[in-house]
C-alpha cells in the first residue's frame, strides 16, 4: 500500500554543472518516500540514453549512493529542431520506497513540443506486464528447424512483378513461423493459480455481498451505509494482506540460492534505449506507427521490381561467355546435388 510521498518536477538547463553532493541534497530533502520526474538534462545508459555525461554520471553515483531508483523505458524523449544533432532521452523519474512492479511508464506523442511528456502510473497493486511475443526459445532445435526450411523451401518462384514479391515474401515468411513453431516444444501449462485467501477475509467477502443484495432490495440509506463499510473494510484487509506477502517474500530473499541476486537483477537491469529514425522528409519517427512506416517504405524502394529487367539480367547472365561446364549442376538450399 502507498502511504503518504512526495510527487515534484524538474528541470535542470544544461548550462548548470551539478555535482554528486548537490544531487544528493537535493533528493534528501524530498523525504523517505518519493517520485520526481522532468528534464534532468543527465545522459547515461543506465536509464536508456545514447552515452554518458557529467552530469549524468554524478547523479547515477548520487542514487546509487543512496539506493535510489529510476522508472524510465528507453524511449527518446528530446527531439532536436536542429537536424545536426541526435535526438536523445533526458526526461525521466527518479523514486525511493516506491516498488517497481508497481510503476508503468510509457511516452505521449500527442503534443507537437521538442520534448515527448512522459506518464507514469502507480497501482496499489503489483501490475503485471506482457512479454513480447518471440518465435523461438531456447528450447528450439535449431537443426531440426534448419533440416525443415532446406527441405520445403520451393527455389522456383516467379519473381517478375510486385505482387510475385509480395506473395514470396508472405511464402517464406510463413515457411519460417511454420518451421518455428513445429521446431518448438510447446511449454507445460501450469496449474492455475489458486490463491489461499484467509478464512477471515472470506468471511468478510461474504458479509459485503450479503450487505449488497439487501442494499439493491431495499435501497435504504443504512443498508448503503454498511455495504459501504464493509467494502472499506474489506479493500483494508487486502491491501494488508499483500503488503505481509510482499515483505515476507523480501525478508527470505537470500545470496545462498540465488533468489537475492536474481531479483535485484531484474529491478536493476539496464534499460535498452531505442534510437531514433529519420522519416524522408527529414523529420524524426517518434512513435512506433512512424516507424512502422518509414521501415515499409523503405523495404517497399529496396525490393521494387522493375518489369523486364530481372528477365534481362538473367538472359545476360546465361549467354555470357564464361568458364563454367554447362549444364550447370542441379542444388538444393543446403549445397550441391551429388549425383
Amino acid at each position: 500500500m502507498f502511504w503518504r510521498f512526495t510527487v515534484a518536477a524538474i528541470c535542470s538547463p544544461p548550462r548548470h554543472n551539478i555535482s554528486t553532493e548537490e544531487y544528493t541534497d537535493f533528493l534528501q530533502t524530498l523525504g523517505n518516500r518519493f517520485i520526481v520526474g522532468g528534464d534532468w538534462n543527465a545522459k547515461h545508459t543506465q536509464w536508456g540514453s545514447r552515452l554518458i555525461t557529467t552530469k549524468g554520471c554524478n547523479l547515477w553515483r548520487a542514487m546509487s549512493d543512496s539506493n535510489y531508483d529510476y522508472i524510465s523505458n528507453g524511449a527518446t524523449t528530446y527531439w532536436p529542431t536542429d537536424p545536426r544533432k541526435l535526438p536523445d532521452l533526458l526526461d525521466f523519474f527518479v523514486s525511493h520506497g516506491l516498488p517497481r512492479t508497481n510503476c508503468q511508464i510509457h511516452s505521449n506523442y500527442d503534443l507537437s513540443s521538442d520534448h515527448t511528456p512522459v506518464i507514469v502510473s502507480l497501482s496499489t497493486a503489483a501490475i503485471d506486464k506482457t512479454l513480447p511475443p518471440k518465435l523461438t526459445t531456447r528450447n528450439t532445435d535449431c537443426n531440426t528447424f534448419q533440416h525443415y526450411l532446406e527441405e520445403n523451401t520451393n527455389l522456383n518462384t516467379r519473381l517478375k512483378s510486385l505482387t510475385d514479391l509480395d506473395q514470396a515474401a508472405h511464402y517464406f515468411t510463413t515457411l519460417v513461423q511454420k518451421g518455428a513453431w513445429s521446431c518448438t516444444p510447446a511449454q507445460q501449462q501450469q496449474a492455475p493459480f489458486i490463491p489461499n485467501t484467509p478464512l477471515h477475509i472470506r468471511q468478510i467477502v461474504a458479509a459485503k455481498r450479503r450487505a449488497r443484495r439487501f442494499w439493491q432490495r431495499s435501497r435504504h440509506a443504512n443498508d448503503q451505509h454498511q455495504y459501504n463499510r464493509l467494502s472499506r473494510h474489506l479493500k483494508t484487509t487486502l491491501q494488508e494482506l499483500r503488503n505481509s506477502n510482499f515483505e515476507h517474500y523480501i525478508t527470505h530473499l537470500s545470496p545462498t540460492d540465488n533468489t537475492l541476486w536474481k531479483t535485484t537483477k531484474q529491478l536493476k537491469r539496464p534499460q535498452t534505449p531505442l534510437p531514433p529514425i529519420r522519416k524522408l522528409n527529414n523529420k524524426w519517427a517518434r512513435s512506433d506507427k512512424d516507424k512502422a512506416n518509414v521501415f515499409a517504405t523503405h523495404l517497399a524502394d529496396v525490393f521494387r521490381a522493375e518489369q523486364g529487367h530481372i528477365d534481362d539480367d538473367v538472359e545476360d547472365f546465361i549467354t555470357a561467355p564464361c568458364q563454367m561446364s554447362l549444364p550447370i549442376r542441379a542444388f538444393t538450399p543446403a549445397g550441391s546435388k551429388q549425383n
